[in-house]
C-alpha cells in the first residue's frame, strides 16, 4: 500500500528522533516549545497550597469536591481572575502541575492534562474551583463533549497509561462516527463519508489492542463517553478536524509509530507495528483528515477560515505544554517518549509535513463530488 503524504512524514519524523534528529523546536504546524516541572513530593499535602509567583493561588484542600471521571475538583482560594488564569480558566501547565499534583500527589505527573479553574461569587466574595484534567500527551481524536476516563488513582503508572490509551481510543470511535453523520448532512462527497467510517474501524481495532494490554496490567477500562449532540455547523465541525485531527491525532500517531520501534515490552512492541506502527491508519484518521480538511476550508469564508487555522496553531502549542515529565516505566516499558523527545518528535514532523503540499491532485479528486 503507498503511503500517504502525512504516514510518510510520520515516518521520516520517527526515524529522524530514532537516529538523534536536533532538539531544535520552532517554526510553525505541530511545533511548540514548553517547559515542564518536576513531580512533586509525595508529602507535600498542606492545608493551603501556594503556587510560586503568585501568592493568592492556592488549594484549600486535598478534598475532592466533585469532577467527572479522570477529572478532579478541589476547592480553591479565589477566583479565576485573580490566579491570573486566562479568559477561559485555563492555568498554565507549570502551576497545573505543582497545585494538581500536591492535591492529588497519588496520580503520575505524566497524566496530568490540563487544569482549570471554575470561578463562583457568594455575597460578592469570589472564589473559585480547581479542575485537574488527567491524560497523558499526544492523545488521539476526542469528540465534542467527551467526559476524562474513569479515576485511575492506585494504579501502577503503566497501567494508567493502557487504561487512558484504551479509553481514548474508544473516544475516537465516536468521534469518526459523528464525523460521518455530518459530512453526509452536509453533503460532503460519498468517499469522505466512507472514510470517516474505515476511520472508525480502525479504531474499534486499536483501542480492542490497547484495552487487552491495559487488563492484563491489572486496570479496567470505562466505556467511553460522549453525549449525542445536534448537528454542528460546517466550522464547528472544522474547529474539531483542525484540533483534534491535525494536531493532537497526527502527533499521537506519530507517538505510537516511536513506541513500536522503542517499546523494551517485546509484546507490546509488536502489537503497535501491527496497530500502527507499519500501517498506520486509514481513512479520516491521517491523510482523509486533511481531504475532510480541504472540503471544509473550500466551504467556509475568509474570517472563518483564518479562525480554524488560528485554533490548529494554538492547540500545537497547547499540545506541547501539557508534555510533562514521564515515569521510567512508561518510558522503558511502552517506550513513550519524555517531554524534551516529544518535543524533537514534534519538530521533526513540522518539518516533514511541510514538505508535502497540503492538497495533491488526488486528494483533490476525492474530495470532489462524485
Amino acid at each position: 500500500m503507498k503511503r500517504t503524504s502525512v504516514s510518510e512524514a510520520i515516518r521520516r519524523a520517527v526515524m529522524q528522533l530514532s537516529l538523534g534528529g536536533s532538539a531544535l523546536v520552532g517554526g510553525g504546524g505541530l511545533s511548540a516549545s514548553s517547559h515542564s516541572t518536576g513531580p512533586l513530593p509525595a508529602d507535600a499535602g498542606l492545608d493551603a497550597i501556594s503556587v510560586t509567583g503568585a501568592a493568592s493561588c492556592s488549594v484549600l484542600s486535598q478534598a475532592t469536591i466533585g469532577g467527572s471521571p479522570c477529572s478532579e475538583d478541589f476547592p480553591f482560594k479565589d477566583s479565576a481572575d485573580e490566579c491570573g488564569a486566562a479568559s477561559d480558566g485555563t492555568l498554565p501547565m507549570a502551576q497545573c502541575q505543582e497545585l494538581c499534583g500536591q492535591a492529588d500527589p497519588s496520580k503520575s505527573p505524566a497524566m496530568l492534562n490540563t487544569c482549570l479553574v471554575i470561578s463562583h461569587s457568594v455575597t460578592g466574595e469570589a472564589y473559585g474551583d480547581l479542575e485537574c484534567s488527567w491524560g497523558t500527551c499526544g492523545t488521539g481524536r476526542r469528540p465534542e463533549g467527551f467526559s476524562p476516563c474513569a479515576g485511575l488513582g492506585g494504579l501502577p503508572p503503566v497501567a494508567q497509561h493502557l487504561a487512558h490509551t484504551a479509553y481514548l481510543e474508544a473516544a475516537s470511535v465516536k468521534a469518526f462516527a459523528r464525523l460521518e453523520r455530518e459530512l453526509a448532512f452536509h453533503g460532503a462527497p460519498r468517499r469522505l463519508q466512507l472514510l470517516a467510517r474505515a476511520a472508525a474501524r480502525d479504531e474499534v481495532r486499536h483501542a480492542r489492542v490497547v484495552r487487552r494490554f491495559a487488563e492484563q496490567s491489572g486496570a479496567r477500562v470505562p466505556e467511553a463517553r460522549a453525549p449525542a449532540r445536534r448537528v454542528r455547523t460546517l466550522e464547528a465541525i472544522a474547529l474539531e478536524n483542525a484540533v483534534e485531527g491535525c494536531v493532537y491525532e497526527t502527533f499521537g500517531a506519530a507517538v505510537a509509530m516511536f513506541q513500536s520501534e522503542q517499546a523494551r515490552d517485546l509484546r507490546f512492541r509488536k502489537a503497535m507495528k501491527r496497530v500502527r506502527g507499519r500501517n498506520p491508519p486509514r481513512g479520516a484518521g491521517l491523510g482523509g483528515r486533511q481531504l475532510v480538511a480541504n472540503w471544509l476550508d473550500s466551504r467556509l469564508e475568509g474570517a472563518a477560515r483564518r479562525r480554524v487555522r488560528n485554533a490548529r496553531s494554538q492547540a500545537a502549542v497547547a499540545l506541547l505544554q501539557s508534555c510533562g515529565r514521564v515515569s521510567s516505566e512508561i518510558i522503558a516499558q511502552l517506550g513513550v517518549p519524555d517531554a524534551s523527545r516529544a518535543r524533537e518528535l514534534a519538530s521533526a514532523l513540522s518539518t516533514n509535513l511541510s514538505r508535502f503540499p497540503p492538497s495533491s491532485p488526488r486528494q483533490r479528486a476525492l474530495a470532489s463530488p462524485g
